[in-house]
C-alpha cells in the first residue's frame, strides 16, 4: 500500500448555503452526503481492468506465503505467544528467554509445513476480498457506507455564490478544519476528522492491489471542478445525530459540528433582510465569537467583503426593487442633465445660433 503524506489544510474552509440554511446557526448539524447523492454523477468512478485486482491479490498473496515471508511469520508468532502468556509473565526474563528459544525453531518449523496449506488459503481469501472489492465495496460506498462534507478553501468564489448560495442571497459559514466534527471512532488517535484536499484529474484514477490508497478515489474529481477549490471530510452513517428522511432517493443525515469552530460568516451581496435578522438573533443567542462580513461590489470588476461591526455597517434590501418593464420608464438623470447643458450651450453659441437661422430660414 502506497501512503502519500496529506497536505495541509488551510486555516479556514468555506461552506455555501442559500438563505434557507440560516437554521444552522441554532441546528448546528450539517449534512453529509452519500456519494451517490452529490452533483457529479461521475464522482467516485474509478478504472480498473477486468479481473486487475483479483491477479494483483494473488500476487500479493504469493509474495506474503513465501519461505522468507513464512519464516517471519512464525518469528512474530514465537515471540508474540511468549510475551502475552499469562505464566511465562511471571518468571524471571531469562526464563522468558529459554522459553522463547525453545519455542521459536518449533514455530518456524510448523510455518514452513504449513506453507503450501497457508499459500493457497491465502490466494483463495485474497482473490475473494478482491472480488467483492470491485463488485460490492465500490458500490456500497457509492450508495452510502462513505459519507462526504464539501467545503472550499475560497469565500470569493463567484460560481460558487452563484451555485450554492442562492445568487448571494444566501451566506458561506467559514469552519476552522481542526475542530469542526468530532471523530466518532473511540478507537482512533485522531479527536477530530481530518479535511481532505480534493484533487482535479482528467483521467479517471486507477487501483491497484499494491496501491490502496483510498484518497486516490475518494478525493478525485474532474477537473472541470478545479474552480471549487475543495476540500472534504469523509464519515461513515453510524454517527448521525438526525436521520430518517429521505430527499430524491437518499437518506438525509445531519451530523453535529462544533459551534466554536466558526471561524467567520460571510453573508452575500443580495442577503435580504430577514435572512440577516435571523442569522444575527442565532449568533448573538448562541453567544458566537466570529468576524461578521457582508460581500460588496468594488472598483472595477468585482467584489470584495467588509466587516460588519454594527448594524449601520449593512447594506440590506428590506424589499425587492422594482421591475423595469419597458426601456421608456427608465431615468436617466445624468445623461438627461448633461443634454440639457448642451442644449444650453448651444443657444449661448454665436456659431450654433447662425447655422440655426440659416436652417429656419431654407
Amino acid at each position: 500500500m502506497t501512503m502519500r503524506r496529506r497536505p495541509a489544510s488551510p486555516s479556514i474552509v468555506y461552506k455555501y448555503y442559500g438563505p434557507e440554511r440560516a437554521d444552522v446557526f441554532r441546528s448546528f448539524r450539517v449534512r453529509f452526503s452519500q456519494l451517490g447523492a452529490l452533483n457529479d454523477p461521475f464522482e467516485f468512478l474509478v478504472q480498473a481492468r477486468p479481473g486487475e485486482l483479483r491477479r494483483g491479490a494473488q500476487r500479493m498473496a504469493g509474495r506474503m506465503s513465501n519461505p522468507f515471508s513464512l519464516i517471519g511469520m512464525g518469528v512474530w508468532a514465537a515471540f508474540k505467544g511468549v510475551r502475552e502468556n499469562g505464566q511465562l509473565k511471571t518468571l524471571a526474563w531469562p526464563v522468558r528467554m529459554i522459553a522463547l528459544a525453545v519455542v521459536l525453531p518449533l514455530a518456524i518449523l510448523m510455518t514452513l509445513l504449513l506453507g503450501p496449506f497457508i499459500a493457497k488459503t491465502m490466494r483463495k481469501v485474497m482473490a475473494a476480498a478482491a472480488d467483492e472489492f470491485e463488485v460490492l465495496l465500490l458500490e456500497q460506498v457509492r450508495r452510502g457506507l462513505v459519507l462526504v462534507f464539501s467545503c472550499s478553501e475560497a469565500w470569493a468564489s463567484v460560481p460558487m455564490w452563484a451555485h450554492y448560495a442562492g445568487n448571494h442571497t444566501g451566506f458561506t459559514i467559514g469552519l476552522d478544519p481542526a475542530s469542526a466534527f468530532p471523530n466518532p471512532n473511540p478507537k482512533s488517535d485522531k479527536r477530530f476528522l481530518p479535511a481532505l484536499k480534493v484533487k482535479y484529474v482528467r483521467r479517471q484514477p486507477r487501483i491497484s492491489m499494491s496501491d490502496m490508497d483510498t484518497s486516490n478515489f475518494l478525493t478525485a474529481k474532474m477537473d472541470h471542478w478545479a474552480y471549487e477549490k475543495e476540500w472534504r471530510f469523509l464519515n461513515m452513517p453510524d454517527g448521525a445525530a438526525q436521520r430518517g428522511v429521505v430527499v430524491n432517493g437518499h437518506e438525509l443525515l445531519l451530523f453535529n459540528f462544533r459551534p466554536d469552530a466558526i471561524r467567520e460568516v460571510v453573508l452575500g451581496a443580495n442577503c435580504a433582510a430577514e435572512t440577516v435578522a435571523t442569522i444575527l438573533d442565532a449568533i448573538a443567542e448562541a453567544d458566537l465569537k466570529l468576524d461578521l462580513f457582508q460581500v460588496k461590489r468594488s472598483a472595477g470588476y468585482g467584489f470584495e467583503r467588509i466587516r460588519i461591526r454594527s448594524l449601520e455597517d449593512l447594506q440590506v434590501e428590506t424589499s425587492p426593487g422594482g421591475i423595469v418593464r419597458d426601456l421608456r420608464e427608465m431615468k436617466f438623470e445624468r445623461m438627461e442633465a448633461a443634454f440639457d447643458d448642451f442644449q444650453k450651450d448651444a443657444s449661448e453659441d454665436r456659431i450654433a445660433r447662425w447655422l440655426r437661422n440659416v436652417s429656419e430660414r431654407s
